[in-house]
Order: C-alpha cells, then sequence, then structure tokens
C-alpha cells in the first residue's frame, strides 16, 4: 500500500536522524538482504533488481536510496545497515559470504569448506526440491550445515576487519541451517513455527550484533499476540516480546478502505486487492469514525474504557498478501495487547511497482 509504505519511510528516517538507529531488518531473504546492504554501502547493484514482488515498488526504492545517501555522507560516521531476516531461501550470496570469509582468512580450510558446500548447494536451491528428499539425505545436510559452522566457530576472530567478517559469515551458515531445519519439518505447524523462529532469531542477532534495530514485516509477524493461529503456532513478535519486555515496542498499521496489491488466485501479483470495511464490530471500522486521514495513537497510554475496549479481541483487517478462499481478509485481535502504537491511515491506494 503507497501510504503505508510512506509511512514507514517517515517512520525509519525519523528513528535514524532522531534515536539513533542504525539497523533496519526487514522481511525478506537473508540472501537478499545482503545485497541489499551491499547497495545502501556502497551505491553497488539497484533495489529493483534485488527485492521480492511485495517490497519491490518505487516508495521501497526511494527509502533505500534515502539510507544509501545518508550512509554516503562523511558526516554520519554510523552507517545504517539492512539485514533480512527471512531464510525460506538461499542463493549464492548466502554461500559466498562463507567461502570469501574462508578464502580471505583461512585459505588453508577452502578445500574442506568446499567438500562440505558442493552438496548443500545443490540441494537447497529451492524449496520445493528440499522438501521432498528423503529424511535420511535431511538430515545428512543438516549435519554438513552444522559441520560448517563448527568449522567457523574453532576459527574464530576477536578484532578488527576480520571479526566482522567472522560475524557475518557465521550467521550465514546459521541461515542455512534454519533453511534446512525449516524444511526438515515433518507437520506444517512446526514449519511454520521454525520459520518465526528463525526470524526472531536472525533479528535478536542483529540487534546484539550491531545496535539499534528496527523491524519492518507484516502485522502478524511484529505483533506481540498470535493474531494467525490458524497458521502459525507462534510467531516472530512473540519470541522479541518475550525476550525483551518493554524493550520491544510494536508499531501496527490499520485503514478503513481502498485498493492494494496481492498474489491473486492465478498466481499473478498486482493491484487486485480491495477492502472497505463497513462491520461495525471491527477495529479498523471503530478507528475509521475519526475524522482524521492519519494519526498516530500509543496505546500504551490508554486507560479506563478506552483500555477495557482495546483489551478486548475484535475483527482486524489482516492485509495478508495473497487472495484465496482459505486466506481470510479478517483476523481476530486484542489491539491493545497486540501492539504498542499503532499508525492509522483512512484510504490506501497501491504502492507503485518498479517496472
Amino acid at each position: 500500500m503507497h501510504e503505508i509504505f510512506t509511512m514507514k519511510h517517515r517512520i525509519v528516517q525519523y528513528m535514524v536522524t532522531e534515536l539513533g538507529f542504525t539497523n533496519l531488518v526487514l522481511e525478506e531473504n537473508w540472501g537478499k538482504g545482503l545485497m541489499l546492504d551491499q547497495y545502501v554501502l556502497t551505491g553497488k547493484g539497484h533495489p529493483g533488481k534485488i527485492l521480492s514482488p511485495v517490497f519491490n515498488n518505487k516508495e521501497m526504492t526511494q527509502m533505500l536510496e534515502w539510507i544509501r545517501d545518508y550512509n554516503a555522507n562523511p558526516k554520519h560516521p554510523n552507517k545504517v545497515r539492512v539485514i533480512g531476516m527471512d531464510q525460506k531461501k538461499l542463493d549464492e550470496h548466502v554461500f559466498n559470504k562463507i567461502s570469501d570469509y574462508i578464502q580471505q582468512y583461512h585459505p588453508n580450510l577452502i578445500s574442506q569448506l568446499n567438500d562440505k558446500m558442493k552438496e548443500l548447494i545443490s540441494a537447497t536451491k529451492d524449496e520445493e526440491s528440499f522438501e521432498k528428499l528423503p529424511k535420511d539425505e535431511k538430515e545428512k545436510h543438516l549435519s554438513n550445515a552444522r559441520s560448517i559452522i563448527e568449522l567457523l566457530e574453532k576459527n574464530k576472530a576477536n578484532a578488527g576487519k576480520q571479526k566482522e567478517a567472522y560475524a557475518w559469515a557465521l550467521h550465514s551458515a546459521r541461515i542455512i541451517e534454519q533453511f534446512i531445519h525449516m524444511l526438515s519439518a515433518e507437520q506444517q505447524p512446526e514449519f511454520f513455527l521454525r520459520h518465526d523462529i528463525a526470524m526472531y532469531e536472525n533479528a535478536k542477532w542483529t540487534q546484539e550484533q550491531w545496535g539499534k534495530t528496527m523491524v519492518w514485516g507484516h502485522n502478524g509477524h511484529i505483533s506481540k499476540t498470535n493474531t494467525l493461529p490458524f497458521v502459525y503456532p507462534e510467531m516472530s513478535g512473540q519470541h522479541l516480546a518475550k525476550h525483551y519486555g518493554d524493550k520491544y515496542v510494536s508499531i501496527g498499521t490499520s485503514i478503513h478502505s481502498g485498493s492494494y496489491n496481492v498474489v491473486n488466485e492465478s498466481g499473478k501479483f498486482g493491484p487486485y486487492g480491495t477492502v472497505r470495511i463497513d462491520d461495525p464490530n471491527s477495529i479498523n471500522y471503530t478507528v475509521g469514525q475519526v475524522k482524521h486521514d492519519q494519526f498516530f495513537v500509543d496505546l500504551r497510554k490508554a486507560s479506563g474504557s478506552v483500555k477495557t475496549w482495546l483489551d478486548e479481541t475484535r475483527p482486524l483487517f489482516a492485509g495478508i498478501t495473497t487472495l484465496g478462499p482459505e486466506i481470510p481478509l479478517f483476523v481476530d485481535a486484542a489491539f491493545g495487547k497486540t501492539f504498542d502504537i499503532f499508525f492509522y491511515i483512512k484510504k490506501v491506494t497501491p504502492s507503485q511497482m518498479n517496472e
């Protein structure tokens, strides 16, 4: 949604320039995050050739261009990094991060590493192929991934540029382990549980490794309660809230009407989603009675009857980016327990896709 993306851009700018945040974690795959990080640090590449369809729009590109320009300014010594927290796909950039580190700092180990990586690269080329592998093959690949982690840990770096390169290489190896572990789940609920635990771990790694971190994801993945229990046993936002307590601040979004980009039932991504919320019991409808077109509310400051209303479960527009007969338009949420802050935009239009 154009207006949601541009508002999030404003929030990112504010948090960087006024609050000192230096890391933006996106609900993007780790390998794409590595390429986007290179772009904002060096200007190499172009977001339009990197981003996944949901993010591949002019609004996101403009935000990444702003980060690139911010980083290029010598007055800003603390550079903003971009990290992908998802692990549903692996690409050559994930593996290259590991091999480049070994080649540069431990060339005597490169043949040992290549023996382990060769099979992994072939086996993990896509999600569907890996899921079809027999259980014993999956276990073999998981063992290989863990042996790469052990190899790196035995050759830990403690200072300077090597320490930073080591951190990226080690976590890239953990991404491979997460991918295999997730796709080795025997039941779908376990698959989704492992997926969101991994996203939580990747966001936590960023905070602990590099400092103050913003997490940009779907409402469901960043919320403090589980709004999608019919799919996910527990979600990344819940794990973050448990780990960080009040230090984790969740910002949700709410709309009333408009259109937006989704994957339709034919598998095409475009402006096929429409919404107008007329259910008086829904959160969106009630909030939509406010006369302002856009506003922020800090839900933590609510008291009395307002807090009681916020803590009651009501329908909330889901904003899921795929349409289908089994995909709900609304989910149940206790708004005051789910988010700390929310911003509301009355009418939305589709984000402007990159060509």
